[in-house]
């Protein structure tokens, strides 16, 4: 044996006696403190029944409180329409069992209704009386008189216009009750009873009930409300735990547990391991130092080892590729290369988790196969890392078209599955830069190539580091630019292509942030779609626009109708048609003045949803706009369907009517079909007066775009408008 592992067997017996006279000590203290501790944990038992017995009661007053005012606002909304067996088998038919197991009226002459036609007398039970006297209550278990099983029965009263008009009552059955002891069962041996304030059980075994009577009631006609206390019975020491369930009827939980009996065995137990600690001690003295030497370099292997695919893991991946880059020629370039398997979790939900390291384990294979000179990993996940050399672009093409071939290469998965990746990457030329930056510039290429169509990789340049850059700006800043009134609104003018005036204009928000200047909305408006600030921006325009209109108002100055655009997020809003009446309410001005726009793709792909949103907004008398038709895959023939007032054709579809015959033709059908639907036609873009006589002869009715106007700020348009009045 070397001189290694003896000090190493020494200094473990070392240690292991020190443990062993610790665990000794130790185990003497447990067993001092086992009683008090198992009083403890009993008190703690027995709160945490009381706490979820509150709180199920709690939770149902809550239900019931919702019932009445949801039965208020049925009988304001129906009046002498109102029927309240319709009401109560609607709601019964919505809650399923969710809110209660049925929820009925009781009337004051105590008759039960639960929306069924039939009406059972209940005004002798308790739950009613209380109800109508105009307190909260809940029953004990009892048999219900509408179905005869045995269930708690919630009740408060039914206030309609500040006054008692019977009772409304929510059904639960026992198993809900039953479900908070046994959910919550300490021990078989442990006792719980749910008692009311004279000692009558609401819930608990019966059977042993009696035995255990005047120590209950002793807790009880002492006011005592929470605590633990221990006595003897029958030569056994026992536990009682009580307490009092907030706001219930007088309600009390209480849990008995004979000690010797719950926590039976834990002495012999505690010797037991004591003598079994020892025993392992020893023998891991004798096979540890062995194992030591042993494991020591499979140890060192398996920590950069993916378990799953055997490739190297993220540690040994970048340390690996260190060594090749601070190694490499003056003139040498390497790529690197990340990449995910599309839609990966699909695979994993439709074929299951094992065919999904199934695919890990074939691409990995695959990756092990590749002909040239790399360096490669499985860094996370289904993300791959590739690192090789390349002479040329056209040397780093082909090898990227290879990867692409050759890891998604099927190897009798699955004949259904096609397997596509996401490529990303960086390449790492003369200059000196870090792997963890190199990486984290290939992810993030990698994240961006599923945004960029068809693209077969995505390769990291400034373009991408400045737009990562403005996406987080505006995640930070967003909220704190309309407090700091960073923002801006300008308003292109659309032209009546007849007489050249300006018959409305389309508001547009700028953000000239405080550090950076100005950032794009098509920055900050697809990213405050997705995390929900378009809400806030866009009921800002909302209130801006109106402001506007009513100083023109107020000045008795020359306005047009205001266009203001709608995402389709907005458009989901419950309070969206509020918020309008009360701005236009709160400006004083005429809903003639405002128009909203909303996207061709967010008309038609919830068709029925939208179209109804269209109808609630032009029923204030506002006009709507279809914005941007042409971009997106839409069917002409759905423009039928649409009640909208305006159509606004997209620039893509006249960017060339002057050179294209197709282009000059299509735009000119789809004019026709939208007079046919007696719409108004916007066409935006028009940069060139050969662009508006061509429109004008296709009978379009107004133009928007830099052949007229440019976006103007609010005191520019105003003397436009009044210089073209």
């Amino acid at each position: 044996m070397s001189i290694f592992n003896v000090k190493s067997m020494l200094k473990r017996m070392k240690g292991i006696l020190l443990i062993t006279l610790i665990s000794i000590i130790f185990i003497t203290k447990v067993e001092m403190n086992l009683y008090e501790e198992s009083k403890r944990s009993i008190s703690e038992f027995n709160r945490q029944i009381s706490n979820k017995v509150y709180l199920d009661i709690y939770n149902g007053m809550e239900k019931l409180d919702y019932i009445n005012k949801y039965v208020n606002e049925a009988m304001n909304k129906y009046k002498n329409k109102y029927s309240e067996d319709i009401f109560l088998k609607n709601i019964n038919k919505i809650s399923s069992g969710s809110l209660f197991k049925y929820i009925g009226i009781v009337d004051m002459d105590g008759y039960i209704n639960i929306g069924n036609n039939e009406n059972v007398y209940v005004g002798d039970r308790e739950y009613f009386k209380k109800a109508i006297s105009g307190s909260n209550y809940v029953s004990k278990i009892i048999e219900n008189r509408l179905e005869y099983e045995l269930d708690t029965v919630y009740s408060r009263p039914l206030i309609i216009n500040g006054n008692i008009k019977g009772a409304i009552v929510g059904v639960e059955p026992k198993e809900i009750l039953d479900k908070n002891l046994v959910n919550n069962a300490f021990s078989d041996n442990v006792k719980v009873y749910i008692v009311t304030s004279n000692g009558s059980i609401v819930l608990g075994p019966k059977e042993n009930l009696g035995m255990y009577r005047d120590i209950i009631l002793n807790v009880i006609n002492e006011k005592r409300n929470d605590g633990i206390d221990s006595f003897d019975k029958y030569g056994e020491k026992n536990v009682i735990a009580y307490n009092k369930v907030k706001n219930s009827n007088n309600w009390y939980v209480i849990s008995i547990a004979p000690i010797a009996k719950v926590f039976t065995g834990t002495h012999s137990t505690i010797k037991l391991s004591l003598f079994t600690i020892i025993l392992a001690l020893l023998l891991y003295i004798i096979i540890g130092t062995y194992e030591d030497i042993k494991n020591k370099k499979e140890l060192e292997e398996a920590s950069y080892v993916d378990s799953l695919t055997n490739l190297r893991n993220l540690l040994k991946f970048k340390l690996d590729t260190k060594k090749i880059i601070l190694n490499r020629g003056k003139n040498d370039v390497y790529a690197v290369v990340t990449f995910d398997i599309k839609n990966f979790k699909a695979i994993n939900e439709l074929f299951g988790y094992d065919k999904g390291d199934k695919v890990l384990k074939m691409i990995a294979d695959n990756i092990r196969s590749i002909e040239f000179e790399n360096i490669s990993g499985r860094i996370g996940g289904d993300i791959f890392a590739l690192l090789f050399k390349i002479e040329d672009d056209e040397d780093f093409e082909k090898k990227i078209e290879y990867i692409n071939k050759h890891v998604t290469k099927q190897r009798h998965i699955n004949k259904k599955l096609e397997l596509n990746i996401h490529i990303g990457v960086f390449k790492m030329k003369k200059e000196c830069i870090e792997i963890d930056k190199a990486l984290d510039n290939a992810n993030k290429s990698r994240i961006e190539s599923k945004n960029v169509g068809d693209k077969l990789y995505y390769l990291y340049n400034d373009e991408l580091e400045y737009k990562i850059q403005q996406k987080l700006i505006v995640e930070r800043d967003l909220k704190r630019a309309l407090k700091n009134e960073e923002f801006e609104i300008l308003y292109q003018p659309k032209v009546d292509i007849n007489s050249e005036k300006i018959v409305s204009a389309e508001a547009l928000i700028r953000w000239k942030h405080k550090d950076v200047g100005y950032i794009s909305p098509s920055i900050f408006i697809p990213i405050a779609e997705k995390n929900g600030d378009i809400n806030l921006i866009g009921r800002w325009v909302i209130k801006e626009v109106c402001k506007e209109i009513k100083k023109c108002k107020v000045n008795k100055e020359n306005m047009v109708p205001i266009a203001i655009n709608l995402s389709r997020v907005e458009l989901y809003q419950n309070n969206l048609m509020d918020y309008i009446k009360n701005t236009i309410k709160r400006y004083d001005i005429s809903p003639e003045y405002l128009e909203f726009e909303i996207t061709e793709t967010a008309a038609l792909n919830d068709f029925d949803y939208i179209n109804n949103r269209i109808r609630d907004i032009k029923s204030l008398g506002i006009k709507v706009s279809m914005d941007d038709f042409g971009t997106g895959s839409s069917n002409l023939s759905n423009l039928k369907r649409l009640d909208i007032d305006v159509l606004k054709i997209d620039m893509t579809l006249s960017i060339d009517i002057e050179k294209d015959e197709k282009t000059k033709s299509l735009l000119k059908a789809i004019i026709n079909l939208a007079k046919e639907y007696n719409f108004d036609v916007v066409c935006e873009g028009i940069e060139s007066r050969e662009q508006v006589d061509i429109l004008r002869k296709f009978r379009c009715d107004m133009i928007q775009g830099y052949v007229y106007y440019r976006p103007l700020d609010i005191c520019k348009l105003k003397k436009v408008l009044k210089e073209n009045k």
